[in-house]
């Protein structure tokens, strides 16, 4: 019988107790097992506990990451269910976001999220538009990364997070805005990030979820384990036996 390793960035509720990543030990194919089947029954477990159907948002979303990642292997990857149907771009929004950011004022979170998605949903904007959401986008990064939080708001400067750090809708949206971004460049940045941020989201009690859709969140792991199968296979990994 094939034997697997815990995988420990889900173990409690990262939220709570955020892991530092710091020198984390290689654990082989052993820790890739631990890992894909840690993915696999979380994602069921929050499956089983929510009914909300698909919104129209999330319809596009798996449209636009199928189109961009299917060229490059199985998009969803094995064991991952995606209630879409078939992927089909619908047309994009009208309510462009407005907002304009600055970092000689306070930036609310929500809203950036709000303007990044656009923007890597829709192409919006030009090289001009892109470029601003890429800066902003690496300053949203760099802010995670420091301390794995993500506040409501950040003060001038964009350095010192402000209100609260809880909410399980801007984490998600951070992922969404995470995988649309990698499908797009393939940067590992962007996934080393996004593999924090599901272990995060993953790692919370059922409770956090109440009233959330869980449809988006599947598809940010999906993006995550089609980048994870891709980079095993050029090791020479079978991730199919995985």
């Amino acid at each position: 019988m094939r034997q697997t390793m815990n995988y420990p960035y889900t173990a409690t509720n990262r939220l709570q107790e955020p892991h530092a990543y710091m020198y984390s030990a290689y654990g082989g194919v052993d820790f890739l097992h631990g890992y894909v089947e840690d993915r696999l029954e979380r994602l069921r477990a929050l499956g089983a506990s929510s009914d909300l159907p698909c919104g129209a948002e999330e319809v596009r979303l798996h449209a636009v990451l199928h189109g961009l990642l299917a060229g490059q292997g199985d998009f969803p990857p094995s064991g991952i269910d995606l209630p879409f149907g078939t992927p089909e771009v619908t047309q994009c929004r009208s309510d462009t976001p407005r907002h304009l950011f600055s970092l000689e004022e306070p930036v609310e979170t929500a809203a950036l999220l709000e303007m990044l998605l656009y923007c890597l949903l829709n192409g919006a904007g030009g090289e001009e538009g892109m470029a601003e959401a890429s800066l902003w986008l690496d300053r949203l990064l760099q802010r995670f990364e420091v301390s794995k939080k993500l506040f409501a708001e950040y003060l001038p400067g964009f350095r010192k997070g402000a209100g609260a750090g809880d909410d399980v809708g801007l984490y998600q949206r951070f992922a969404l805005v995470l995988a649309l971004a990698y499908a797009h460049r393939n940067g590992l940045q962007h996934l080393s990030t996004l593999l924090k941020v599901n272990d995060l989201l993953l790692s919370v009690p059922a409770e956090y979820w109440s009233g959330c859709s869980h449809h988006s969140l599947v598809l940010a792991v999906a993006v995550e384990l089609h980048a994870v199968q891709r980079l095993a296979r050029g090791q020479g990994v079978d991730f199919d036996a995985l």
